[in-house]
Parts: structure tokens; sequence; C-alpha cells
């Protein structure tokens, strides 16, 4: 567990959701490929019965020719269903006299693949057009030239009826994909914005090192860099003082050792044991040095996983906060249990201005209120960080 921000930790639970949801194209977001091919070609299996009724060269050369034209024009409209508006309307054309060659229903899966085509690649408009269209035609071949105004009426609203089947269909399977799409849409912009917290989480860490190494560290090594020149300089004439300063100078070592170790016991990772409330006993001896005492105690018996989850993270980000910002040598942690249970982090070091919540509290505060507790602070006294958290029914 790091002691950056955890803003975008709820990216990175929810993108695996959206990964699994998001399709990244037609091909393989809504349909298989392979079950949208087997119906088109099914569809070409029932126009090659046209070939049994052909007599002539001119209809040899129709058939054959429309049959291209559909092959042809259904690959490439697949590879880019939603910009390929003139092949969509060359594919229609084609189907339509396919229907016509075929002279029954079984041509009627190639009239719904057409008004598939023109849902996705151009509008809904021109489908329902080209369904009006081909009810039109119906009738009038019928009524008109056939002559029986009943058939006319009857077949053209078996047409309409089984073209509406189909148009609905394929809006249905537009919007499925206009969805699909949406979700991957979604799951772009939430990896960006996830890549984008973790920069800013890496920057905020690196400057917070940085400020933590020059203040402490750094400064107490140019103390020891001048005391050495001191004993440099005095060594023959003032062996006494020079001994002293040589003193001060191991101290000024030791405690420069002593903030290097903390910085790494901030920085490094807390193995979370089965009870987290060992786990977080161990948080506190691992911050615990010559000149930082950290003391917990405890009468909660369990927590559930959430809440043992956010408490190990509220001490975690307390007492790196104190090793950063704080001058203080006593941290008393107390875990109370009650109605609310609180988690009170108070150490004796001294505050000086305002207060105000950084980014990692921030984050706490904002995941606490998620599981319905609060985070608050206190200056009278040193300064205490309080955590509430209702009480639930928890396995132990």
């Amino acid at each position: 567990m790091t002691t950056h921000d955890r803003g975008h930790e709820f990216l990175h639970c929810l993108l695996p959701t959206l990964e699994g949801m998001a399709g990244r194209s037609f091909r393989n977001s809504v349909i298989d490929p392979k079950l949208f091919d087997a119906f088109f070609y099914i569809t070409i299996a029932l126009y090659l019965r046209v070939f049994g009724y052909v007599e002539d060269t001119l209809g040899w050369v129709l058939s054959v020719s429309t049959l291209a034209v559909m092959i042809v024009t259904w690959h490439r409209w697949k590879r880019a269903p939603q910009s390929s508006p003139v092949t969509a309307v060359f594919f229609t054309l084609a189907s339509t006299v396919g229907f016509i060659l075929i002279g029954n229903l079984l041509g009627m899966a190639m009239l719904w693949l057409a008004l598939t085509q023109l849902i996705f690649s151009v509008n809904s408009r021109w489908a329902w057009g080209y369904l009006f269209l081909l009810s039109a035609s119906t009738f009038v071949l019928h009524a008109v030239v056939g002559g029986n105004v009943i058939r006319g009426v009857w077949e053209a609203t078996a047409m309409a009826l089984l073209m509406a089947c189909g148009l609905n269909f394929a809006l249905l399977l537009k919007g499925a994909v206009q969805l699909d799409e949406e979700r991957a849409n979604a799951y772009a912009k939430l990896q960006h914005q996830l890549e984008q917290s973790q920069d800013l989480a890496i920057n905020e860490e690196r400057a917070r090192i940085a400020s933590t190494l020059h203040d402490g560290l750094g400064h107490k090594l140019t103390a020891v860099c001048m005391s050495l020149d001191y004993v440099a300089k005095t060594m023959s004439t003032r062996p006494e003082r020079a001994l002293e300063e040589t003193r001060i100078a191991r101290d000024l070592t030791s405690e420069a050792i002593d903030d290097m170790r903390k910085v790494v016991r901030a920085m490094n990772p807390i193995a979370i044991d089965n009870n987290p409330l060992t786990t977080i006993r161990t948080l506190a001896d691992s911050f615990s040095t010559t000149s930082l005492k950290v003391s917990f105690e405890s009468d909660v018996e369990a927590l559930s996983e959430e809440q043992a989850l956010l408490a190990l993270r509220f001490a975690q980000e307390a007492l790196t906060n104190v090793v950063r910002h704080s001058d203080a040598t006593e941290i008393h942690m107390s875990l109370r249990s009650g109605s609310p249970i609180e988690f009170r982090i108070r150490d004796n070091g001294h505050v000086v201005g305002d207060i105000s919540p950084g980014f990692g509290l921030r984050s706490l505060r904002d995941r606490a209120a998620e599981l319905g507790a609060s985070l608050a602070f206190d200056t009278s006294s040193g300064f205490t960080l309080s955590l509430t958290l209702p009480q639930v029914e928890v396995v132990a």
C-alpha cells in the first residue's frame, strides 16, 4: 500500500468491468462475425436456386452479376459498416434484384440484410422508404398489372409486415452497437483519466520525497559538512572544541540516518495480515524510531473488511504526515469500540498556521463518506486526527 493519493483506485476497480463490456468494432461487439457471415451465406445458398430456372444467356449474366455484387459489397461493407453508404446502396439494389429473381419469400433474407445495411450506413428514413417502396411495388404488381386488387392488398400487407420485422431487427442491432460504442468510449475516457491520475500521484509523491529529503536529510548533512570543516580548521589550535564539534557531527549523522529510515518506512508498503488490527500494530511498530515513539491500543474485536482497510489507510496516511510535516516525538493511536467506533491518532508536535486536508486526506474523507464514516482533526493540543466508523455486525 503506497502513501500517495488513492483517488484513482475507483478507476482501477471500474476499468476491468467496462473493458469486458466495451466493444472494439462492429465485428466483435454485438454478434460473432462468423454467425453473421453464416446468415449471409445461407441467404446466398437460397439465391443459388435461381440458377435452376435460368434458361438464357441474359438470365445467367444477370444472376451471376447480382451474386458477385452482393458478395463484394457485403465484405466491403462489413469492414466499415458505419462509413459505407454507397456500398450499402449497391448491396440493397443487388438484393432487390436477387429477390425478384428468386420470386418467393425465400429471398426475404436478402431484403433484411439490405435493411440492416441501410440502417447502419445511411439512416432509418432510407430503410423506411425502402420498405414503403417494396410494399407499394408489390401492390402495383398484383393489383394493377395482375388485375387483382384484393390479392395486391394482401401481398403488399404481407410484404410490409415481413419487412417491418427485418427493420425492427436492424434497429435493435444498431441500438446494441451504439450502446457498445458508448461503453467503449467510456472505457477510453476512464483509461485516460486513470493515466492522468497516476501521473499526478507519481509527481506529487516525487515532490513530497524531494521536499522531505531537502528539508530534513539535506539540512542535517549540510550541518555535518560544516561541523567537519570547523574540526579541520580547529583541530591543531582548539582540540577540545574540535572534539565537541565531532560529537555534534556524529549526533547529526545519527539523526540524518533516522530521518532517512523514516522516509523509507513511509514509502514502503505494509503487508496486510489476516487480522487488520495486527496489521495496524505492525504499521505502528514500523514507524517507531529512536526519535519517534508510536503506540497503539485497541479494544475493538473485529471490523468489516471495508472498515479495516479504511482504518489501515487512515493510520498510514496519518503516520506518514507526521513523519513528513511534524516535529512530533510521540504518536498515540487508539481504536475504541462503541457506537460509533472511534479511531484517534494524536501527536505532540507543533502546528503552525492554518491546517487544510491534503490530497491523501481528501481521498480518505471521500472513501469514509461512502462507508458512512467521517474524518475530523483538532489542533488544540498537538495534532489529533479522528475517524468515526458506524457500528456494524461483522464476522470476527
